[in-house]
Parts: structure tokens; C-alpha cells; sequence
């Protein structure tokens, strides 16, 4: 079970008028979720084999933030196989969230303000809710090398509101105008231990078949893609007793394409620390920035409006996870980000957060 409690919001006081950011006005959001499995090697299946049924609520007081429902998450078996060098799962999940690694760190509850690319998003693969979809893992026999390549009904290319209305409980099949995607991810992975620094690099490539309106000639459709490519080293490792203690660092850089995608470039980098002081091991500091670039297609679209635009948003966070005790977690975050909106162009914004986050 994990439950969240958040509140944002925007230190500068831009707060007159209609919100069109996260913390132009106090910003409260709330998520919960619960995971509950079944071994299914009691039914002749491979040691390993687990069956999932999750459910999830989000509330958001800013619709911008997300959803306000709740839904089926998970319903899918996985099923590891010739000594866990192979891996299935299939059902109903979030395909993106088995890619990529949007967290920092080992611990959901610790972990934040991770590499903030909305590529999968773009490219259809990143919804709230899940949708069918099958997933593979090779691994190579040291455990080290993988290949990953997942296949799903991507989210509606009308957006996360079309797709949630009509996808009311998360189960179903087919979505009006939502395609297949494919996610393909290659990388090389080593998790610390004595002597052992922890290592992950990985690279992919989506592409998702649905037909998404063109920035450049709103009469036509094309598919969507894009390519990432993230790292994640430790730096340091202080402690052998507590092999994961140490800094880090993260950089990932993302393009998609340009004439479907309102954000087609992003790159950014963090340094952060597992356990940063000896009377805190279980905590985590970060600092990250990054940068998203608009398409040049929206912004010509912009300008033949007249209306003022911004050609990137850029952001600059520094954020503490302090474990109060065992499962419990408060966040706290600076985030300064130029341009907030692409459109109209906005004062630069200082949001602070602060997010309590339950795991049992």
C-alpha cells in the first residue's frame, strides 16, 4: 500500500487569475494504491511466478495535475523463466513504468524529483491508467545486460482526459484511436554491493502506431517515436556495511518528433545522495536540473497568432526525503523553473512542495 499527500505551491504569489500551472495556486494532490499478489507456483508455474491486482485513486485539486478517480492499476502475471534470464509479464499495466527509471534511488517512498522528461507521455506509453499489454526482460548470464521490449494499446493521441473518460475503470481493450506502441530498451545494470558501485545505463526507442494531428498541417496525421538514453553511477560508497550509502549522479537526454510533439527535446542531469548524513542512512538529497525544449512547429503556430510564446522551460530543484520511520516519508522541494507555460509566455515560477508519503 502506498498513499501520498502533497501540497504545492508558488512562492512569487502569481496567483491572480485562472491557474494554469501546478502551485500558481496551493496545490493539493492525494494518490493511493494498493498492490495485492498471489503466487502462482503453487498452480505448477516457475518459483517466482506472481499474479497482481492493484487498485489506485488520485485526486488533484489542479486537473492539470492529473485525475480525479479511482481505477483498477494492475491486473496482469509474471512469470520469470530459464533461472530468471527471461522474464513475462502480461495483463493489464502500465507499460511505461517498467521502463526508463523515473525514480532516484532504491525506495519508491524516498525517491524524488527523478528525471522529469515527459517523452513517454508524448509518445502515447504514460497514462494513469493501464492498458493490455505483454512485457519481456533477456538477461544476459551474468544478470547484467538485458534487452526489454514491451507491447501495449497505447493512451488515446487526444490526450490523458480522453483516454481516462472513456477507459473509466482502467480494463478496457480498445480506446477510440489508440494504437499499438512498442518499447524497446537495451542496458547494462549492476546494483551495489561490497565492493561494488552500482551502475545502471540503458537506452531505448518507442513507437507508437496511432494517428496523432500534425503541428504542421493540422489536416494531417502521423505516428509518433522517440529515442532516450539515461545513466545512473554511484560516486562514492562510504560505508561497505551499507554498500547503496554514497552520491550519485544522473544525466538522460530524449528526442521525439517534433511536428506531433509540443515538448520533443529535453536533456537534464542530478546529483544525489543515498543516506547522506551517518545518523540519517535512509534519507536521500538531490539537486537536478533540466531543460525541455518547445517544438519549432508550435511555436511558428504560436507567433502566426500573435501570441507570446516560450521556446523552453528550464528548472533548477533541490529536494530532501527525510524518513520519519519505517514507511513513512516526508518530501520537500525547491523547484525554479523558467517559462512554466509554453503559451502565453509567464514570470518564472518557485515552487515549493512538500509531500507525506505512506508505504506499508
Amino acid at each position: 500500500m502506498i498513499y501520498t499527500n502533497g501540497l504545492t505551491y508558488d512562492l512569487k504569489g502569481h496567483d491572480g487569475g485562472k491557474q494554469v500551472y501546478s502551485g500558481q495556486k496551493p496545490s493539493y494532490t492525494t494518490t493511493g494504491s494498493l498492490l495485492l499478489t498471489h503466487d502462482l507456483e503453487r498452480h505448477g508455474l516457475p518459483a517466482g511466478s506472481l499474479f497482481t491486482l492493484g487498485g489506485s485513486f488520485n485526486y488533484n485539486s489542479f486537473r492539470g495535475d492529473g485525475l480525479r478517480e479511482a481505477f483498477i492499476s494492475q491486473f496482469s502475471a509474471r512469470v520469470p523463466l530459464y533461472d530468471d534470464r527471461v522474464i513475462i509479464q502480461a495483463g493489464y499495466f502500465a507499460l511505461a513504468n517498467q521502463f526508463y527509471g523515473t525514480l532516484l534511488g532504491n525506495n519508491i517512498a524516498a525517491s524524488t524529483l527523478g528525471p522529469s522528461s515527459g517523452l513517454l507521455a508524448q509518445v502515447g506509453a504514460l497514462g494513469f491508467k493501464p492498458s493490455p499489454t505483454v512485457d519481456v526482460r533477456l538477461y544476459s548470464e551474468d544478470k547484467r545486460y538485458y534487452y526489454h521490449v514491451g507491447v501495449a494499446r497505447s493512451i488515446s493521441p487526444q490526450g490523458l482526459f480522453p483516454d481516462a473518460n472513456e477507459n473509466r475503470y482502467g480494463l478496457k481493450f480498445k480506446v477510440k484511436g489508440a494504437k499499438t506502441i512498442v518499447l524497446n530498451e537495451v542496458g547494462y545494470r549492476v546494483e551495489s554491493g561490497p565492493s561494488q558501485k552500482k551502475v545502471w545505463l540503458r537506452t531505448g526507442v518507442a513507437y507508437n502506431d496511432s494517428d496523432y494531428t500534425r503541428l504542421d498541417d493540422p489536416n494531417k496525421t502521423n505516428n509518433n517515436y522517440g529515442a532516450y538514453a539515461v545513466g545512473d553511477v554511484q560516486l562514492t560508497q562510504p560505508d561497505s556495511m551499507l554498500p547503496y550509502k554514497g552520491w550519485y549522479m544522473n544525466a538522460y537526454v530524449n528526442q521525439g518528433r517534433e511536428n506531433v510533439n509540443y515538448l520533443p527535446g529535453a536533456f537534464g542531469a542530478s546529483i544525489y545522495s543515498l543516506g547522506p548524513f551517518d545518523s540519517r542512512p535512509y534519507d536521500l538529497f538531490a539537486l537536478g536540473v533540466s531543460k525541455n525544449q518547445y517544438s519549432s512547429w508550435a511555436r511558428r503556430n504560436a507567433a502566426d497568432a500573435d501570441i507570446d510564446y516560450a521556446k523552453a522551460s528550464s528548472s533548477i530543484s533541490l529536494s530532501y526525503a527525510y524518513r520519519i520511520s519505517q514507511g513513512i516519508y516526508l518530501q520537500s522541494a525547491l523547484i525554479h523553473t523558467d517559462n512554466p507555460t509554453f503559451a502565453p509566455k509567464l514570470d518564472s515560477s518557485l515552487n515549493a512542495n512538500m509531500t507525506l508519503v505512506l508505504v506499508f
